[in-house]
């Protein structure tokens, strides 16, 4: 286990599709009804800054050292909510998963627990939460694998395996997965909302259907979260709060209806300065969906949806 680890103190807050972590609002004055806190390792010394987030209303607060450990030596960090408490996921460059458990806001976290001992996690793009008490494990030629994390939030040690979210997986990475609608990927500095190929295994070898959904800031790194926010580190090291404004309905209707992608550029709305290099962003939102429903219908297609067909990976 990673000493990195051990001595880390963090304290995290959940992001929203549709509801929030229980933590403190970004200002005592003005009350946040989506009140939430991301955390930026920093470049320079691997120390872990808290930072308060109202995406409502466009704000970042000021950003708070909570851990001077040194947390650049993790290969990947992703977090879970679970009410007032979080579960926050380690991976280490030997495919070790470590988890812990923080019970309440500015509360220290627990003993550091081994999970899925079983398996070398280091040989995944990725792995993220979709919702609490879930992995996906991603890897580009493989399926996106889904592991149930038993008592995940008591330290449950094993993982399960369950049915692949996807059979055949031909894009370099995936960042979250809304379960009964899309998942989320970015790349080249572009967001893409990633839907079921109709088309798989008829015509195609793969059924990871990515659809361009805005570009990104030039140089946004660490990009995460779930739209319609997304978090991200600037060029200059700065953290970014992202939103992606809805385009104008056509002429004649009263709102855009295209629920598989939206091409307009994404906006930074809120940024604090730091010298970071890396953001964590819980998920706290549980959807009662099953992960096999990622297809994109006729009626969720959308009416003002671009003529575009899926990116093509090569």
């Amino acid at each position: 286990m990673s000493a990195l680890l051990l001595s880390g103190l963090i304290v995290v807050g959940a992001g929203t599709w549709s509801s929030v972590l229980s933590t403190p609002p970004v200002s005592a004055a003005t009350a946040c009804p989506d009140s939430t806190r991301v955390f930026a390792v920093l470049q320079a010394t691997g120390h872990l800054t808290e930072i308060p987030a109202c995406p409502s209303q466009s704000r970042l607060g000021p950003a708070a050292e909570v851990d001077a450990g040194d947390w650049r030596g993790y290969r990947q960090l992703f977090a879970a909510g679970d009410g007032a408490a979080v579960v926050l996921y380690a991976v280490t460059d030997d495919g070790q998963l470590w988890w812990r458990r923080q019970p309440g806001p500015g509360a220290a976290f627990g003993a550091p627990v081994r999970v899925g001992v079983d398996v070398d996690w280091s040989r995944f793009s990725s792995v993220f939460v979709p919702q609490p008490g879930y992995l996906q494990a991603v890897a580009t030629g493989s399926p996106v694998l889904t592991y149930r994390h038993d008592r995940w939030a008591t330290g449950g040690v094993k993982v399960a395996p369950e049915a692949p979210l996807l059979a055949a997986f031909a894009g370099p990475s995936m960042t979250a997965a809304r379960w009964g609608t899309f998942a989320e990927g970015t790349w080249a500095g572009a967001h893409y909302r990633i839907w079921r190929n109709k088309f798989y295994p008829q015509t195609v070898d793969h059924d990871d259907a990515w659809y361009f959904s805005g570009d990104l800031p030039a140089g946004a790194t660490s990009v995460t979260g779930t739209d319609p926010w997304l978090y991200a580190v600037s060029v200059a090291g700065s953290v970014m709060l992202l939103r992606q404004p809805t385009p104008a309905p056509p002429p004649g209707k009263t709102s855009w209806d295209c629920p598989r992608q939206n091409p307009l550029s994404w906006q930074v709305a809120a940024s604090i300065k730091g010298g970071y290099r890396q953001v964590v962003f819980p998920i706290a939102q549980s959807f009662a969906q099953s992960p096999s429903l990622m297809a994109m219908t006729t009626s969720n297609g959308g009416g003002d949806c671009p003529a575009d067909s899926p990116y093509e990976w090569q």
